[in-house]
């Protein structure tokens, strides 16, 4: 019985784990950290767009994160401020803009769901979209493997090798859209780039080559998972903040084991 209630966010939080440790190493080596912060924030303006106009969140979520990427691959170099100073502002806008719009919605809606996330209430329909995105971006990774590795070591290199640097920028941008998307009912909007982060600064930390790296890494947010989903039913606390105080508490133990060894 437990089981079956549970399924449905098993498979949903072990799909966005997945596909979120992988792209989570392209993340910290390319010092995506903010990009997916500013996603996450503006997640809430994404949503209450989308109910405003009474579509499924989740177009709301994509359509506007697309918007974000799109701003920031094309305007990036071309103001006179820094990017995280861009992406703060971006970020901070969209989520203010996001608690504004949304009591306009006229819908009830639970705001510490939004920020905390919600996997308990998880159906089958999302466990089928959210593992369609995420075996979409492995497969993408995988098939793009040698590029990317380039592109994340130096973006230079990268272009005297022929590498199209500028797509490929666009598509790490939409893929990271995409997670972020089917992440906010799992961990919510202030947590989505913990999940990102934390497997991926772990497996960094285990991991001697970068094909380690990415091996190991979703597999540490899938452990997170499982324990954390537990523990959120069991000891009755949030799932979001469970699974990301797990993760982080991988993180620590990798780090006293590295110290450990010398």
């Amino acid at each position: 019985m437990i089981i079956e209630l549970l399924l449905p966010s098993i498979l949903a939080g072990l799909s966005i784990a997945a596909a979120g440790g992988v792209l989570g190493c392209f993340v910290v080596w390319r010092r995506l950290a903010f990009f997916g912060d500013t996603l996450a924030h503006s997640a809430i303006l994404g949503i209450s767009l989308a109910l405003l106009a009474k579509v499924d969140p989740l177009i709301g979520l994509l359509g506007f994160g697309s918007v974000v990427a799109l701003v920031m691959a094309r305007f990036e170099r071309r103001l006179k401020i820094s990017s995280d100073t861009l992406l703060a502002i971006i970020a901070q806008t969209s989520l203010a803009a996001g608690m504004l719009v949304l009591p306009l919605t006229g819908t009830n809606i639970n705001i510490e769901a939004v920020l905390f996330g919600d996997i308990l209430a998880v159906a089958w329909s999302d466990v089928i979209v959210t593992g369609v995105i995420a075996l979409t971006i492995i497969a993408l990774i995988a098939g793009l493997w040698r590029p990317l590795v380039t592109l994340s070591i130096d973006e230079e290199l990268a272009a005297t090798e022929g590498v199209p640097t500028e797509r490929l920028k666009m598509l790490t941008f939409l893929m990271l859209v995409s997670l972020v998307a089917i992440a906010v009912q799992l961990v919510g909007v202030l947590l989505v780039s913990a999940l990102l982060l934390i497997p991926a600064a772990c497996s960094r930390t285990l991991a001697p080559t970068p094909l380690t790296m990415v091996i190991l890494a979703p597999f540490i947010g899938m452990l997170a998972v499982l324990i954390g989903l537990s523990l959120s039913f069991y000891a009755d606390t949030s799932a979001g903040p469970s699974i990301v105080l797990t993760a982080s508490i991988f993180w620590l133990l990798a780090n006293l084991l590295q110290k450990l060894r010398g």
